[in-house]
């Protein structure tokens, strides 16, 4: 029978069903779905060649090496069993990832008549065989395929389309990735000149790219920069592509020599504002800036300053543009950041263009000299109120409060008038406004703690702002406890 602990575990597993369920006085048999392999469990003395023994491909359970040396396997099974398994090719190329899929739990086997039709031939079961359909792969004797994932010796002559098949099974591509550590560069190069012509479909492939990155990795230089010649006609699709943008960024980290540096330069140049915005690609850019030469990416920069607004403002282009801050050359990086320095304003108040002038911020925070962040605020002055009161740039003025370099000028500001120069009770603005009011927190706690005099300023401007309707709403709280928390402690001390 099949216990209770079975039947949970393979309710959790994934992809498992119940194909069908054969029950009767003398039998009870259960088969099970698992991709495209199948596991039967048996009782009762059933002979499977009794009940729909066509059906039915190697059993899993027969496979666990476990079960293999139980006690409940007599010795006619265990013969027929090594017999079947070692003439079978599938079964040495399958063997180790077949424990990925089930951990079979039994009890009460009663198996003592095992017919031969339990055991399907190789034709038989590459059917069921993911990546081994039709006459697609060439079928090996049993020892070339123990040689291939074993030995991983040169003598084995390499099929094309046998190649492709593994590479893009989702349980062989792991085995065939681990057969690449044992051969030598020659060999490597081997295979890669046997799937050159098809490579491109492998890099697209959802499991054929992890093979191709793993092949980049110890290919010739020669090779790679092949690599980079064949797949030049459609770099603009595999680059864009979920599954090609990994490989081209594997391929980003092998680089070793100038000329791969520009051949690659060459292929995103042309496309590069559009690699900048798009949700794969980016990911290219950002490791090309972190990986090359700064003084080989002259071009690259120039095409960035000319349009690091509008790269600025762009979910995943903001991204790249921090990165050219964090790996360009010293005049490369000032002269980016004084073009988006003048352009603060705008950024500001952009979705995504806000977290660039953050971070431009965020560099200076710990150090004494703070020009671009002096910068960016003069660009700002004159206009603070307006700033604090929206939901991206309110957050850069929280971040230049707490600099104390700059953070007197602000509140000085919030003292004194408004935006554009009318005059007007700022405090009373920032105190009501829904992201204005954190702003002001943030001011009561800088000053709190860097200048007591201008703290004293703003509390003394706050308070008489502070009536009951104002005290009742979530903000005028948070302002009254943070001042009332404030004194108590200036009290104490």
């Amino acid at each position: 029978m099949i216990n209770h602990a079975f039947k949970e575990q393979l309710a959790t597993l994934n992809n498992f069903t119940t194909v069908s369920g054969l029950k009767n006085d003398s039998m009870d048999l259960h088969i099970f779905k698992c991709d495209s392999l199948w596991c039967h469990t048996k009782t009762n003395n059933l002979k499977v060649s009794d009940a729909h023994s066509e059906q039915l491909t190697l059993d899993l359970l027969l496979l666990n090496q476990d079960y293999k040396k139980s006690e409940d396997f007599g010795n006619e099974l265990n013969q027929t069993m090594s017999m079947t398994l070692d003439s079978d090719p599938i079964y040495s190329i399958n063997r180790d990832c077949l424990s990925l899929y089930l951990s079979i739990f039994t009890t009460d086997l009663s198996w003592n008549t095992v017919s031969s039709s339990w055991f399907p031939g190789t034709s038989q079961f590459s059917k069921f065989y993911p990546g081994h359909s039709g006459n697609k792969a060439k079928k090996r004797s049993s020892c070339d395929y123990q040689e291939f994932l074993q030995n991983g010796k040169s003598s084995y002559k390499f099929d094309k389309n046998e190649i492709i098949n593994l590479a893009t099974d989702y349980q062989t591509c792991k085995i065939l990735q681990s057969y690449l550590d044992k051969l030598n560069r020659h060999e490597i190069d081997v295979i890669y000149k046997i799937i050159e012509k098809d490579i491109i479909g492998l890099i697209l492939n959802s499991y054929g790219n992890y093979f191709i990155q793993k092949l980049i990795i110890s290919v010739s230089l020669e090779n790679r920069v092949n690599l980079l010649k064949t797949i030049a006609g459609q770099f603009n699709s595999i680059a864009t592509d979920i599954h090609g943008t990994r490989v081209i960024q594997s391929l980003v980290d092998c680089v070793e020599t100038i000329q791969e540096q520009e051949q690659i330069i060459k292929l995103i140049d042309n496309d590069l504002i559009q690699f900048c915005h798009d949700p794969n690609s980016n990911h290219i850019i950002q490791k090309i800036l972190a990986k090359f030469d700064p003084e080989a990416l002259i071009g690259i920069y120039q095409i960035m300053l000319q349009n690091c607004i509008s790269i600025s403002k762009d979910k995943f282009g903001c991204c790249i543009i921090q990165r050219c801050i964090d790996y360009g050359t010293s005049n490369q990086v000032a002269t980016l950041i004084g073009h988006i320095v003048k352009n603060a304003e705008s950024l500001s108040f952009d979705a995504y263009g806000n977290y660039v002038i953050q971070y431009i911020i965020k560099m200076e925070q710990n150090i004494y000299s703070c020009k671009y962040t002096f910068d960016i605020l003069n660009n700002l002055k004159g206009k603070l109120t307006t700033i604090s009161n929206h939901k991206f740039s309110s957050n850069i003025i929280e971040l230049l409060l707490k600099n104390p370099n700059v953070a007197d000028v602000i509140i000085k500001e919030f003292l004194s008038y408004g935006a554009k120069g009318n005059t007007f009770n700022s405090i009373n603005v920032l105190l009501n406004d829904k992201y204005g009011n954190y702003v002001l927190q943030t001011a009561l706690a800088s000053s709190r703690q860097n200048n007591i005099l201008l703290y004293n300023q703003l509390v003394n401007k706050i308070l008489p702002l502070l009536t009951d309707e104002v005290k009742d709403t979530p903000h005028g709280k948070k302002i009254s406890k943070k001042i009332k928390m404030n004194n108590n402690l200036r009290l104490r001390k």
